[in-house]
Formats: structure tokens, sequence, C-alpha cells
């Protein structure tokens, strides 16, 4: 899925729709079903309390021995990062597949039984919304045309350093 956090290519045609058109299956139709705690990954630890924010803050981990590291927080490739972090380019029916794996589209599918495999399924609406952003008239018709949509994604990586109190 797109959590952890993923991000459409800005050059995908209608790229600021097509990014929310994903935000609006994560942020609302599966907000609900996502386990607790994967907020923080998709913001990239921003909301994170850190040990030295804490109401008794730990000082065995004191602010200016700590690190954090970022890569393509928007989900664009840094120049020369490609053959480490790359880019998927993937058509949207082995999105929908990427997609239909994840848990909260399983927890949402569960729920939504009756929905599951028809055009009211959350993962088929949303790849429908965006074959029509770029410009087709469903997700077929996107998938025969060889439609590919470029998805970066973003990472980071916090390093503490445990000091002796």
């Amino acid at each position: 899925m797109l959590i952890g956090k993923g991000n459409i290519d800005p050059l995908t045609p209608n790229a600021t729709l097509v990014q929310q058109i994903f935000s609006e299956l994560e942020d609302v139709i599966l907000k609900d079903f996502m386990a607790e705690g994967v907020h923080y990954s998709r913001l990239l630890y921003d909301t994170l309390l850190m040990p030295w924010d804490l109401p008794t803050p730990v000082k065995a981990f004191p602010k200016d021995k700590h690190i954090r590291i970022e890569w393509n927080r928007d989900g664009i490739l840094e120049a020369g990062e490609a053959d480490f972090f790359s880019a998927s380019e993937v058509s949207l029916s082995q999105l929908g597949f990427m997609l239909g794996t994840s848990s909260a589209v399983t927890r949402w599918r569960e729920v939504n039984g009756e929905k599951t495999g028809t055009d009211e399924d959350c993962v088929r609406l949303t790849l429908n919304k965006v074959a029509q952003a770029v410009g087709y008239k469903d997700e077929v018709e996107a998938n025969n045309s060889k439609f590919k949509l470029k998805i970066g994604t973003a990472f980071v990586l916090l390093i503490f350093e445990r000091v002796a109190e």
C-alpha cells in the first residue's frame, strides 16, 4: 500500500488530483481499518513523541544524541539514489493487487463483504478514479493502454545514542 509514505510522481498527468485520490483512500475510506500506529510511519514519525518530549523525559536519550535521516520525503528520488531507493512503475492492475494485500483493505473487505470484488470495492473505486484523473474511461482502459503509474517511497531512519544517566 502507499502507506509508509508513498507519493505519486509529480510528472504524472493530474498528479495533484491523483495524490488526493490515494489520500482519500488512506485518510478517509481506510482510516478506521488501519492498525494503531500506522499513522506514525505514514507521517514519517513526525508526530511520534521523542524521549525528550515525554511528560517525564527519558534522560538516557538526549535530543543532541540522535540523528534523523530522511530519503525522498515527497516520494521523489534524489540524484544518485536510483539504485537503492528506486521508484516503482506499476500498472493499475498491479497496484490494485498490491493495495488488496494491505491489512487495512483486508479489514475493510471483511466488513464490507457485499462490496468486495464489485465496482463499489474501495480499491476498484480508487483505481477507476485514478484512471479517469489521468485521462482514461476506467481502470480497464488504462491497463489496456499499458499506462504505468510511478510511485516513489519516502523513508526515515531514527538513530538514538543511549548515554549513561
